[in-house]
């Protein structure tokens, strides 16, 4: 099932040597974020975080027998309007939402 996926997903990750972190997404099931580096000065604060910018992509996965159920049962026209409604208010410039369709039936 998905968790098994999504373990699968993490031990590739790994195994290249990717630094990724697991956060719930209102929208999506990837994006990219830049993440300043930040080197920690005695003179700063130890709750300074470094700055993240959301990279304007997000990946959205389907298998195909779960795009054909979400276009029968209507989740995928709500789907789109949520990607919709995040571009909209994303002044930062998030422009795409990609579908990427994974396995077979």
């Amino acid at each position: 099932g998905a968790s098994h996926r999504k373990r699968e997903l993490v031990t590739e990750l790994k195994r290249n040597k990717i630094e990724f972190d697991v956060r719930k997404l209102h929208v999506g099931d990837f994006l990219w974020i830049a993440r300043e580096k930040v080197q920690h000065q005695p003179d700063q604060p130890a709750s300074h975080r470094a700055r993240e910018l959301v990279l304007e992509y997000v990946v959205e996965r389907k298998r195909m027998d779960d795009l054909c159920g979400s276009i029968v049962d209507g989740r995928f026209r709500e789907q789109k309007v949520r990607e919709q409604e995040v571009i909209s208010a994303a002044d930062a410039g998030l422009g795409y939402c990609g579908m990427v369709r994974t396995g077979w039936v």
